[in-house]
């Protein structure tokens, strides 16, 4: 059956999508406005009379960039591919987290880092540029036993990148009991430093896992980690999958820096992870609404979805 209303919107279709002519050209040719042949181009769409594929192999990771975002009310996700090289993973997960810093970093801001392997190689993804008044500080304590200065020295390396004032807490990671960060907290000079940390409008964090290598040096067997609930940490502060602090943490009162608390006030807080082993500990991250920025890979970031949607973990994260 002739329908002349279908056979003038595929004629709009073709001149559109397969001869290039823009929709205010189109509208001269025929006499119509040009919000007539928005109209159109829209019915043509929703009658599946045009039928739209992306291909790219960048579709996949937006779509789950728009997913994640939505799902966990984020500001900016950014997934990366997986390259088969856990390390070169790493390095564009880092490249992501410089790129997104860089977007939201303004004249005056102060930025807080934490540490962590991926955290560690942001710097060297950071334009040399100068930002009037922006500071660098470490949100945590950067002495540590890892033999490095961790947080402060992520510090010291980005404001080098940027031309930035420093701002760091030169204080260990993590005392020898709770009494001695009472003792270091009732410096008037401290208190000012956290206060100010507090007060920080960016942070950059790194999301650890419960099991991870890198904290052994840190938690002897006298300092045990935390219970079964706990999936991972940020600056050292521990939470359960649903984003709870856990609270039967031995070390809590012994770290020196920003709480999981602290960070929810954060305006920009980014987090960059990956690695399908990380899958609990950035959902949990996200639950919690300790970061609101991620920076993930492609894998973890399924793995994420397929978590939060079915409750189940991929056979190579259940295992771990």
């Amino acid at each position: 059956m002739y329908d002349n209303e279908k056979k003038l919107m595929t004629k709009i279709a073709l001149l559109f999508y397969e001869q290039g002519y823009t929709q205010e050209e189109i509208g001269k040719m025929l006499g119509m406005s040009r919000l007539q042949v928005h109209r159109r181009l829209r019915a043509a769409i929703e009658t599946k009379v045009v039928r739209v594929r992306i291909e790219s192999e960048y579709r996949e990771g937006i779509l789950l960039e728009d997913k994640i975002k939505d799902l966990f009310g984020l500001k900016e996700v950014l997934i990366v591919e997986n390259v088969g090289d856990p390390e070169k993973t790493k390095e564009y997960i880092a490249r992501g987290a410089a790129e997104i810093l860089m977007k939201y970093l303004a004249d005056g801001d102060f930025l807080g880092v934490s540490w962590g392997s991926t955290v560690r190689m942001v710097p060297d993804f950071l334009p040399k540029k100068d930002l009037r008044g922006v500071k660098v500080g470490n949100i945590v304590g950067g002495l540590s036993e890892l033999g490095d200065l961790g947080a402060q020295q992520v510090a010291m390396n980005i404001a080098t990148k940027l031309n930035a004032a420093t701002k760091l807490l030169s204080l260990p990671f993590m005392v020898q009991s709770a009494a001695a960060k009472s003792a270091i907290f009732s410096d008037e000079y401290v208190q000012q430093e956290i206060k100010a940390l507090k007060n920080c409008d960016i942070c950059l964090v790194g999301i650890g896992y419960v099991g991870q290598e890198l904290y052994k040096g840190l938690y002897k067997a006298e300092n045990p980690l935390p219970g079964d609930e706990a999936v991972g940490e940020i600056v050292g502060r521990y939470f359960d999958l649903d984003g709870n602090v856990v609270k039967n943490n031995p070390n809590e009162d012994r770290i020196i820096g920003l709480t999981l608390a602290d960070l929810k006030s954060v305006p920009i807080s980014i987090g960059a992870a990956g690695g399908i082993e990380k899958c609990r500990a950035i959902t949990g991250a996200l639950r919690g609404g300790y970061i609101n920025c991620l920076v993930t890979d492609l894998r973890t970031a399924e793995a994420i979805i397929q978590l939060v949607e079915t409750g189940a973990e991929t056979g190579e994260e259940a295992g771990k």
